[in-house]
């Protein structure tokens, strides 16, 4: 177990049309740390993470969304605190973290739509890259990931979800 502690900021520009189920607007938020021994921490090094997500209605309930990500750490950064990517928000075919070093790059794009009753669909696909540096980056290095989800609209007010997702990676393991 280790300490991180420091001085830092965050930010948020939000124009969605709604926090559950956005069909128009975007979200940018960001936000940066830097832990330092003069604070109490076991380490020097910074963090910078960036996402913009940007959603629009087709018609009725079909609404595309996109979403980019871009994290860094720098100095003396502990496992726990590098940037990865993978999980059940952004790249799903993979586990949280399956990738970790310095920076991670990761964008996708989602194709949400409704179905019968309560049921609604998605299917999604994206890519990412982690490497130790940004000038390491290299579109041979990126990480694939697609597939397809189910939701059950629980709140249909407020457009609320219970969701299971079933994600691919470049591997041919699914995670869900």
């Amino acid at each position: 177990h280790y300490i991180e502690s420091g001085p830092g900021f965050a930010f948020q520009v939000d124009t969605r049309n709604s926090i559950f189920f956005p069909t128009q607007g975007f979200c940018l938020t960001g936000k940066s740390s830097f832990q330092h021994k003069a604070f109490g921490s076991d380490y020097n090094f910074g963090r910078h993470e960036y996402d913009i997500r940007y959603f629009f209605g087709i018609s009725g309930d079909h609404v595309m969304a996109f979403q980019f990500r871009f994290k860094m750490a720098h100095g003396e950064v502990p496992l726990e605190s590098l940037s990865g990517i993978g999980g059940d928000d952004l790249m799903r075919g993979y586990i949280e973290n399956r990738y970790l070093d310095k920076s991670s790059l990761a964008a996708q794009a989602e194709y949400r739509f409704p179905l019968v009753w309560r049921f609604a669909g998605t299917i999604f696909a994206g890519a990412g890259e982690v490497q130790p540096s940004l000038k390491r980056y290299n579109p041979s290095d990126l990480h694939p990931a697609a597939g397809a989800g189910l939701r059950l609209i629980i709140d249909r007010n407020e457009h609320i979800t219970a969701r299971v997702d079933f994600g691919w990676n470049d591997t041919g393991s699914m995670s869900i």
